[in-house]
């Protein structure tokens, strides 16, 4: 199965699939009315950004993306975020990632219980 893949230097993890996603667009772009009322807009970029949300996530594949997000923090390595499922990150995109705060759901012990977090992926270069 394809799924989500994430590479931060020599670390390379697919992770399960996410309970929810989406994915948005963020556009850098400049709106007006000239003198004479024509409306104007420049657009100086564009590029999107993934959010993805476990609502179930086991503690090996969350270990998984600690790693991946300390490495990309501690040394200042971009992530590439591949996603067979969406047509934008199919060949793989460089991002910068941000993570929530976690959340227990179920389970017990050390590593028999499950999580809920999500991470926001935004590419590195526009479009």
């Amino acid at each position: 199965m394809n799924q989500p893949n994430f590479v931060c230097d020599s670390l390379n993890y697919s992770i399960a699939h996410p309970s929810n996603w989406e994915v948005g667009n963020d556009v850098g772009e400049s709106n007006g009315i000239s003198i004479g009322g024509v409306s104007l807009k420049d657009v100086s970029y564009r590029k999107h950004s993934y959010t993805l949300d476990w609502d179930s996530i086991s503690i090996a594949d969350y270990d998984k993306l600690m790693e991946i997000y300390n490495k990309h923090l501690d040394d200042s390595e971009d992530i590439t975020f591949t996603y067979g499922k969406w047509s934008v990150a199919s060949a793989g995109v460089v991002c910068k990632m941000l993570v929530s705060g976690r959340g227990f759901v179920a389970g017990d012990g050390d590593t028999l219980y499950y999580s809920k977090v999500s991470i926001v992926l935004t590419e590195v270069n526009p479009r």
